[in-house]
C-alpha cells in the first residue's frame, strides 16, 4: 500500500508502508541517506537557479555595454576615416604650399639679382655725375679765370684808347702849323695799328664774352638741374645735356630700386608668413581590417590608434596638449 506523505524534512513523496519487520535496518537507513541527498540537490538547485539568473543578468549588462562599445567603435572609425581624408587634403595644400614657396623663393632671387643690378648701375650713375660735378667746377674756373683776362682786356683797351687821343690831338695841332709832317705820317700809321688791334682785341673780348656766357649757361643749367630735375637743357651745351640725362637716368633708377625693394619686402613677407603657419608633418596612416592613424598638427597634438580584432578590443586614446611643430 502506498500513500502520499511528509517527511521530517517537509519533502513530499510516495512512501511504502510495509512492515518494520518485513524491512531490514541497512535498508532504512540507505533510503534515509538518498532523501537527505535528494533534499541538498533541490536546495543546491535552487541556488544554481538563482546564480544563473544573476549571471543571465549579467551577461545582458555585458552584452548592452560590448552593443554601446561596438557603437562607439563605429563612431571612431568614422571620425578615423574624416579625420584621414582631412589629413589627405591637408598634405595636398602642404604640397601646393611648398611649392608656392619655392616659387615665391625663385622670385625673390630673382628680384635680389634685379635690385644688386639696379643698385650697381646707379652707383655707376653716380660716379659719372660725380665726374660731371668736378668737371663743372674746373670749367667754373676757367670761366672765372676768362672773365679776369676780359677785365685785363678792358683796361688795356681803355688804356689805349685814352693814349691815342691825346697823341692825334697833339698831331692835328702840329700839323696845322706846318711842322713834323714826318711824325705826323708815323702817328698815322701808329694811329693805324693801334686802330687794327683795338678792332683786334675788340674781336677777342667780344668771343671771350660770348665763351663766357656760354659757361655761365652751362652752370646755370647744371644748378637748376640738380635742383629740379625737369628744368630744360640749353641745346648749346652738350655737357648740360649729358648731366640732365644722367639725373633723369639716375631717378628713373632710382625709382625701379624703390619699386623692386617694395616687391622684395612683400616677397619676404609672405615667403615668412609661409613658413611660419601651420606646419603638418603625416607620419603614417593605414585603413584596413584593423584600424591605425597618427597625424601630428600645428596645434595641440593629437594621436589616435584603433585596432579592432575579433572579440578583443583595444582604445588607446592620447592627447596632447603641448603645441608640436615638425618641419
Amino acid at each position: 500500500m502506498t500513500t502520499a506523505a511528509t517527511n521530517n524534512n517537509g519533502i513530499v513523496g510516495e512512501y511504502v508502508f510495509m512492515p518494520t519487520s518485513d524491512i531490514q535496518p541497512t535498508v532504512l537507513t540507505s533510503i534515509d541517506q538518498i532523501m537527505k541527498l535528494l533534499n541538498e540537490n533541490r536546495a543546491s538547485s535552487a541556488r544554481t537557479s538563482k546564480s544563473m539568473e544573476i549571471i543571465t543578468g549579467r551577461v545582458t549588462t555585458l552584452e548592452s555595454s560590448l552593443t554601446d562599445s561596438n557603437n562607439k567603435v563605429t563612431t571612431l572609425e568614422g571620425k578615423l576615416k574624416e579625420s584621414c581624408e582631412k589629413v589627405q587634403a591637408l598634405a595636398s595644400e602642404l604640397k601646393i604650399t611648398k611649392e608656392n614657396v619655392e616659387k615665391l623663393e625663385a622670385d625673390l632671387k630673382t628680384s635680389n639679382d634685379a635690385v644688386e643690378s639696379l643698385t650697381t648701375t646707379n652707383q655707376l650713375n653716380r660716379k659719372r655725375i660725380d665726374d660731371l660735378i668736378k668737371e663743372n667746377e674746373k670749367l667754373e674756373k676757367e670761366k672765372n679765370q676768362l672773365q679776369t683776362d676780359v677785365n685785363g682786356l678792358n683796361q688795356q683797351l681803355t688804356s689805349k684808347e685814352s693814349t691815342q687821343e691825346p697823341i692825334l690831338d697833339q698831331a692835328q695841332r702840329e700839323n696845322s702849323h706846318g711842322e713834323l709832317p714826318d711824325e705826323i705820317e708815323e702817328l698815322r700809321k701808329t694811329n693805324e695799328r693801334l686802330q687794327t688791334e683795338i678792332k683786334q682785341l675788340k674781336e677777342q673780348i667780344e668771343q671771350l664774352k660770348n665763351k663766357k656766357d656760354d659757361e655761365q649757361t652751362s652752370t646755370n643749367n647744371f644748378n637748376k638741374t640738380e635742383d629740379n630735375a625737369s628744368a630744360p637743357i640749353p641745346q648749346n651745351s652738350e655737357k648740360d645735356k649729358q648731366i640732365k640725362d644722367l639725373e633723369d637716368e639716375n631717378n628713373q633708377l632710382n625709382e625701379r630700386i624703390k619699386k623692386e625693394a617694395e616687391l622684395l619686402f612683400q616677397l619676404r613677407k609672405k615667403a615668412r608668413q609661409l613658413h611660419e603657419g601651420p606646419c603638418l608633418d603625416v607620419n603614417k596612416y593605414i585603413v584596413g581590417g584593423s584600424t591605425a592613424a597618427m597625424f601630428v598638427a600645428g596645434g595641440p597634438a593629437l594621436g589616435f590608434a584603433v585596432i579592432v580584432g575579433g572579440p578583443t578590443l583595444v582604445i588607446s586614446w592620447l592627447v596632447d596638449q603641448l603645441p608640436v611643430r615638425v618641419k
